[in-house]
């Protein structure tokens, strides 16, 4: 459950409204636009937390190992797929 102090942290709602406009937006270029703002969301407030965002990245790139990135987002998309077809099963 999340600590009802936080709900309203002004970092955790200017990431989570920048996911949302994400989400919201239709059309591939202007989602890759939104996208980018959510990375430079990310970033700034890794530096306002004291951390430059390139070392930061890299350490953690390097901490998951070469396609360590991919491999998460293939294993949440492969989770995403199945949970896909048990709503699809549902709905028949």
């Amino acid at each position: 459950m999340t600590a009802p102090l936080e709900k309203f942290n002004a970092d955790n709602y200017l990431l989570l409204s920048q996911v949302i406009e994400f989400i919201k937006t239709d059309g591939e270029s202007a989602k890759m636009d939104e996208l980018c703002d959510v990375i430079a969301v990310c970033c700034q407030l890794i530096e306002d937390h004291g951390y430059d965002p390139v070392e930061r990245f890299s350490a953690r790139a390097e901490e998951k190992g070469g396609d360590g990135f991919r491999l998460i987002y293939a294993k949440y998309r492969e989770k995403f797929g199945v949970i896909l077809d048990e709503i699809r099963k549902q709905e028949k």
